[in-house]
């Protein structure tokens, strides 16, 4: 199998990595520049003390994977399978997007995610808690079986996104989007009756 990776190269900038596959490996202390990523399969690979600097990553399948240590500075994902990923995992700061992606059982526990859009992507079963997600973008997303207790939702945009079920006696909400008739969701933590 030919190493994408040299052991020597720690540096890679402006380059595209086109059909690579590379499961169940582990790259450390590489860095990537402004390099693109297209249908890639990097199924359980450990990315150990990477930095990944305006990076994009498009059809890929990373699932799975392992970002101990590592920075994502500016990165897009759009189209790309990121099932069963611990995000809480990776090193401050971060700025990352989603765009029709699948992040269902990811973990984004107390983690500052402020401003992050994730537009038109399952994250089904996705673990938000004790997150600040103030400002955040969840437009069209399937939030189904996703939690959200204490969680900062204040001027996040939940904009036609489906399958959330949020307490608002256990999320802090102000000037927060919803719409109807997803929006009826949130009288469910009362008990009332809607006629």
């Amino acid at each position: 199998m030919v190493e994408p990776f040299g052991v020597e190269e720690k540096f890679y900038s402006e380059l595209e990595f086109l059909k690579i596959e590379y499961p169940e490996r582990v790259v450390q202390d590489v860095e990537f520049y402004k390099c693109r990523f297209s249908e890639c399969y990097f199924f359980k690979t450990r990315f150990i003390d990477c930095e990944f600097e305006n990076c994009t990553f498009e059809k890929c399948d990373l699932s799975l994977i392992a970002l101990t240590g590592s920075r994502l500075l500016d990165v897009e994902f759009t189209d790309t399978k990121i099932l069963g990923v611990d995000w809480t995992l990776l090193k401050k700061p971060y700025r990352f997007s989603f765009n029709r992606c699948k992040l269902d059982n990811s973990s984004f526990f107390r983690m500052e995610l402020n401003s992050l859009n994730m537009i038109e992507c399952s994250a089904r079963e996705a673990d938000f808690i004790e997150a600040n997600l103030t400002k955040m973008v969840f437009a069209y997303t399937d939030l189904y079986h996703s939690r959200f207790n204490g969680a900062n939702l204040s001027f996040a945009n939940f904009s036609n996104a489906i399958n959330y079920s949020i307490d608002p006696n256990q999320c802090k909400l102000k000037k927060t989007i919803f719409t109807m008739p997803e929006a009826m969701q949130l009288l469910s933590a009362f008990d009332v009756v809607i006629k």
